[in-house]
């Protein structure tokens, strides 16, 4: 894929994780690639595939106090069953993809990307990658937790 296009896919993506975080939680996050989250405790892994001319996957990756406070904030009210904060993560990252690739679609009309349902992984120092797919790791912070999107795609 070309770097260009590949760079706007992206940008895309993490520009619209900002304005839902911030639409639908409340939460304003900075991009700061140079911050290196520690993901050696409990996590949670939210991964959205994407299919069309250039399929890929979205994958979002929080540790428990972040995963909690998005789901709270995005509910409006405390969750004291893990099942409840893991759907809402999936929600969450499900509406912000879609958002993103209506942008990158509009502007690639040709490229018809849909989304996967969500997947969603918790575990203690879990790595997940995806092989032969070029993708970019962004770090974002809001001032007290940070988070990371793995973003993913390949094709021309």
């Amino acid at each position: 894929m070309k770097s260009e296009k590949f760079e706007y896919m992206c940008k895309c993506m993490i520009d619209s994780f900002l304005k839902i975080a911030k639409e639908m939680a409340d939460l304003k996050f900075n991009l700061n690639n140079n911050l290196d989250p520690v993901f050696n405790i409990k996590k949670t892994a939210i991964i959205v595939g994407i299919v069309g001319a250039n399929p890929g996957r979205i994958q979002l990756e929080t540790n428990e106090t972040m995963s909690q406070t998005i789901a709270e904030k995005m509910n409006g009210e405390t969750l004291n069953n893990p099942l409840e904060v893991y759907f809402s993560l999936a929600e969450f990252a499900n509406i912000f993809s879609g958002n993103g690739l209506t942008v990158i679609n509009n502007q690639f009309p040709g490229s018809q990307l849909r989304l996967t349902p969500p997947s969603i992984f918790v575990g203690e120092s879990l790595e997940l990658t995806t092989p032969n797919i070029e993708h970019a790791k962004s770090v974002l912070f809001d001032g007290e937790d940070l988070l990371r999107i793995d973003i993913g795609f390949k094709g021309e």
